[in-house]
C-alpha cells in the first residue's frame, strides 16, 4: 500500500501548483497590454510641428525686418551728425534723435527675442500636451494600460558637469525598450490624420489649406 501524503507534502504540491500558475501566460497577460513611445520620434514625424514651424519662421522674419527697418533710420542719423558741426543746435539736435531711435531699436530687439522664446515654448508645449491627448486616446482604443516614454536612448550631455550628469542618470525612467512595444510611428500617423482633417496642414508645406489660418499658433 502507498503511504499517506504527510502535510509537507501537500503543502509542496500546493506551492509548485501556484508558481506555475503565476508563470502562465494567462497570468502575465493579466499585467496589462504595455506600450512605449519615443518623444523625439513622434516630434520628427508630425506635419503639424513642421506647419508651425514655417509659421513661426514667416512671423520671426517679419520682426526681424521690422527692426532691421528701425536700424536703418539709425545708421542714416548717425551718417547725417556726422556731417554736422559739434556743439551746434542742429548736431546736439541730431543727437538726441539718433539716441531716441537707438534706444527704442535696442528695445524692439529685446521685445522680438522675447516674443520668439515665448513663441516657440508655446509650441512645443503645445506639442507635448497634443501628443500625451492622442496617446491617451490611442490607447483607449488600442486596449493599452500603459504607454509610458522610453527616454533610453537619451545620451548624457558630453558638456554636462558632473551634478549635470548625475541628474541626468537619476531621472532616467527606462533603461531598456523592446521595440516590438514601441507605438511612436502610429501615434504620430494618428496624429497626422487628425491634422490633416482640420484643413489646417494642407501639404505640410506651410501654406494653409483653403479656410486655414496662416497665423502662428
Amino acid at each position: 500500500m502507498f503511504a499517506k501524503p504527510s502535510a509537507l507534502t501537500w503543502l509542496t504540491v500546493l506551492v509548485v501548483s501556484l508558481a506555475s500558475l503565476a508563470m502562465s501566460p494567462s497570468a502575465n497577460a493579466a499585467g496589462g497590454k504595455v506600450g512605449s513611445i519615443d518623444l523625439n520620434k513622434v516630434l520628427d514625424q508630425l506635419d503639424e510641428k513642421l506647419f508651425r514651424e514655417r509659421q513661426l519662421e514667416a512671423f520671426l522674419k517679419g520682426l526681424e525686418d521690422n527692426v532691421n527697418e528701425k536700424a536703418k533710420g539709425v545708421k542714416q542719423g548717425r551718417e547725417e551728425l556726422s556731417i554736422l558741426t559739434r556743439k551746434s543746435a542742429s548736431y546736439i539736435a541730431k543727437r538726441e534723435e539718433v539716441l531716441r531711435l537707438t534706444a527704442q531699436v535696442q528695445a524692439e530687439a529685446q521685445a522680438a527675442k522675447m516674443i520668439a522664446e515665448e513663441k516657440k515654448k508655446t509650441m512645443q508645449v503645445d506639442l507635448y500636451e497634443k501628443i500625451s491627448d492622442a496617446t491617451r486616446e490611442f490607447a483607449k482604443r488600442g486596449g493599452y494600460d500603459l504607454i509610458v516614454v522610453d527616454d533610453s536612448k537619451e545620451r548624457i550631455p558630453e558638456e554636462a558637469n558632473p551634478q549635470q550628469a548625475q541628474a541626468a542618470m537619476v531621472g532616467r525612467r527606462i533603461m531598456f525598450a523592446s521595440p516590438d512595444i514601441d507605438v511612436s510611428d502610429q501615434v504620430a500617423a494618428q496624429m497626422n490624420n487628425e491634422f490633416k482633417a482640420t484643413g489646417m496642414g494642407g501639404d505640410a508645406s506651410g501654406t494653409a489649406a483653403p479656410g486655414g489660418s496662416g497665423k502662428p499658433q
